[in-house]
């Protein structure tokens, strides 16, 4: 039973993300390369909120925690957004159809960030399935923590994906209230996970990370289809300037 339970959580986890990975990514070097750049990030960022939660006096407290992590998350995933604007724009390509789109270059972003926090946070938990005896969730004795934990990671793979999507166009044009939008729903999908702590709600949490999901997607389609959004062309678009959307777009509508 112990292995049932190690394999289901296993896909649970990691099915979209290896989807997206096997569907999208590896189908071109230059997106693994991304891909693997922002699991870097993502590690560097969490390695500089812990060394900053592990305060005496409140490295304890989830208030504190859990804020500062998310912080120091959206600051990793927009230096590396800012570094791979900067050096993109000066690569050579032989050829425009060889660089990716604005909209596969932001997922491969989101799936670097996403893929590597369930890597890291869900891997150590999974491997102790594998052995004898049952770990109930603290809030839910009847549900496997194993479960539990691998539905949450999955969610928060396709978050930080939707979060990478969003922000691509939101850090470009430096709207305020969309890289807002990204850091409140950050913040509230983390916070649903105390859910699951002794005297909590585990149905509660996953539901609510599952509706913060929902959210997070539907917001991603609108930001998408709005006119003068990068991520509304299918191809690449040189970002070096902003005008050329809008020209563009308003040249697409006099035809």
């Amino acid at each position: 039973m112990s292995y049932v339970v190690f394999f289901s959580g296993l896909f649970w986890s990691y099915a979209w993300a290896l989807a997206l990975f096997i569907c999208v990514i590896s189908k071109s070097a230059q997106l693994v390369i991304l891909a693997i750049g922002s699991c870097f990030f993502w590690l560097i960022s969490m390695l500089v909120a812990s060394i900053v939660i592990n305060i005496p006096g409140l490295k304890h407290i989830y208030l504190w925690i859990i804020p500062i992590s998310v912080i120091f998350q959206e600051l990793g995933r927009f230096v590396f957004w800012k570094l791979y604007y900067k050096a993109y724009s000066k690569l050579s390509f032989g050829n425009d159809d060889t660089k990716p789109s604005n909209f596969v270059s932001a997922l491969t972003i989101g799936w670097g960030f996403g893929f590597c926090s369930a890597l890291v946070l869900y891997t150590s938990l999974m491997w102790a399935s594998s052995g004898p005896g049952y770990y109930a969730t603290p809030a839910c004795e009847s549900i496997s923590v194993f479960h539990i934990g691998g539905l949450i990671s999955q969610a928060f793979v396709l978050l930080h994906v939707m979060w990478s999507i969003i922000g691509y166009d939101a850090y470009l044009k430096k709207i305020w209230w969309k890289i807002a939008f990204i850091f409140v729903t950050h913040l509230g999908a983390s916070f649903l996970t105390l859910f699951n702590m002794k005297g909590g709600n585990c149905i509660g949490s996953v539901v609510g990370i599952y509706c913060v999901l929902i959210v997070v997607i539907g917001a991603t389609w609108r930001f998408m289809t709005t006119p003068n959004s990068l991520l509304s062309y299918g191809g690449y678009v040189d970002t070096t300037d902003i005008r050329f959307v809008t020209i563009n777009q308003n040249e697409d509508k006099s035809l």
